[in-house]
């Protein structure tokens, strides 16, 4: 699709396809990505709020218009959108991230997170929270005692579940769920999934109520310049990014120390770098 002549003429075949059929929902999601990876973001924004129109209650227009136009922005990704998305992509999400975006996030929480953790034990109770189709399951496992991953996709769970690692798999949404089991954790680990969240604040106090004391919390998000005026912005492919201070503001007041901040490139998008930060805190000893 890289000659123009070729991306004009894919882009106008979605167009003629709406023409055709104005309520052919594959189509509108084709044509507005096509538009948006070309950089038409108000067009998209267009191709989005048409499909609304006739597919109201369907999350995928509804997230991405916002994404696209800025419009109704939500604090974090709706838990429906995330689940339909997912369902959509477990079954190419390994290769794509892998072999065609260079994904590091898993790599780099791992890199950074053995420091801390020391040799593997298996004596921890970890929680993989958005654990994916369970990437970071094969570097967890070696010191859990009991290794937990939580997902909103099932689809993505159950690739989780044929890798082997995981003890227990929840479908769930995390921040509930890490509430709801107060001082029970010594790890949780997020990888490239705090990206569908804008505001912070209820992830870090439900994390901190449920890790022990000494526990560690590591995770990544997408990197939003110091220099902007939001502490978060949603862009236009749909995903949050944060500026550092926010985050580091964000996990001191809910109680953690020890905090750090790293820069690193997450993955490949459209032949570009995702920069982003990995964060590493911890829960005082008691």
């Amino acid at each position: 699709l890289r000659p123009t002549s070729t991306l004009a003429s894919v882009l106008d075949a979605f167009r003629r396809c709406i023409e055709i059929d104005p309520t052919h929902a594959r189509a509108h999601y084709q044509y507005g990505y096509m538009l948006y990876i070309t950089g038409h973001t108000a067009e998209a924004a267009d191709v989005f709020r048409q499909w609304l129109t006739f597919d109201a209650a369907n999350p995928v227009p509804r997230h991405m218009l916002a994404a696209c136009s800025g419009e109704d922005v939500p604090a974090r990704a709706a838990d429906d959108y995330v689940k339909r998305t997912f369902d959509d992509f477990a079954e190419s999400f390994d290769e794509v991230l892998l072999e065609k975006l260079d994904y590091h996030a898993p790599d780099l929480l791992a890199a950074r997170l053995r420091a801390d953790l020391g040799t593997a034990q298996a004596t921890r109770i970890i929680v993989d929270a958005g654990c994916g189709t369970g990437l970071c399951g094969p570097w967890l496992k070696p010191y859990a005692q009991r290794l937990i991953g939580i997902d909103l996709s099932p689809g993505m769970l159950r690739k989780a579940d044929a890798r082997g690692d995981y003890d227990k798999l929840y479908e769930a949404e995390l921040t509930r769920f890490l509430a709801t089991y107060p001082a029970a954790f010594d790890v949780i680990v997020s990888a490239d999934t705090l990206c569908y969240f804008g505001a912070l604040e209820e992830f870090a106090a439900a994390a901190r109520r449920s890790l022990k004391a000494g526990g560690w919390l590591g995770f990544t998000v997408e990197r939003l310049d110091d220099d902007n005026p939001e502490p978060y912005r949603i862009r236009p492919h749909g995903r949050y990014a944060h500026r550092g201070d926010y985050v580091q503001a964000t996990l001191a007041a809910a109680g953690f120390s020890g905090l750090s901040l790293e820069p690193g490139v997450l993955r490949m998008e459209l032949s570009h770098p995702v920069q982003g930060w990995v964060v590493r805190a911890r829960v005082g000893d008691a």
